[in-house]
């Protein structure tokens, strides 16, 4: 949903057909904000002078409490990411804007795991984009199959049919009663 560095910002569920953008947050982590809150907080397209760039920074209030809230995407979800970089797009072998699920890499905490997979199945962590990448909504829902399509060859269940020497015990019951009388009790006396 929201890598663990977010957590210290405030988070809401994203919604179906809603434009997202990457935004930096303070510590320098990558999340999904809304354009409309993200605000001045969104990189401005295009070359600026270094000056401009300083000026524009300062004027900004970059306490926690102004930044904008993060919006969180379930694993899952069908996104479709914009303005793809040159090299990312070289790199991975997709256009400038690609349909990519969501997903979580791992369950391991402390780390970054949230990324987009591409139809060609390559990953890319969300701490790897750039900031002011759009990213469109489609669906946060994972696609259920149909019970009747799914096929479980892959993990198949064990056959206890073609196992031979079993032995039932006597009386016909199939497992055989526990007592506490046939318990084995350790030795506490003995001294090392």
């Amino acid at each position: 949903m929201c890598d663990y560095s977010l957590h210290a910002f405030a988070s809401r569920l994203g919604k179906e057909s809603e434009e997202l953008v990457v935004h930096r947050f303070l510590g320098g982590s990558i999340g999904l904000v809304s354009p409309a809150e993200a605000g001045p907080f969104v990189r401005q397209t295009g070359r600026r002078p270094h000056w401009d760039t300083i000026k524009s920074w300062f004027a900004v209030d970059h306490s926690a409490d102004s930044q904008p809230c993060a919006v969180c995407i379930p694993p899952g979800a069908t996104l479709i990411l914009h303005d793809i970089p040159r090299g990312l797009q070289a790199e991975i072998g997709v256009g400038t804007a690609e349909k990519v699920t969501f997903i979580q890499t791992t369950a391991s905490a402390n780390t970054y795991r949230d990324a987009l997979r591409f139809s060609n199945q390559r990953q890319v962590l969300l701490q790897n984009l750039r900031p002011g990448q759009r990213v469109s909504v489609l669906k946060l829902e994972l696609e259920t199959a149909d019970p009747a399509t799914v096929k479980f060859s892959a993990y198949p269940l064990p056959s206890f049919s073609n196992v031979s020497g079993l032995r039932q015990p006597l009386g016909g019951s199939a497992s055989p009663r526990y007592t506490p009388s046939n318990r084995p009790v350790p030795d506490t006396t003995a001294r090392f």
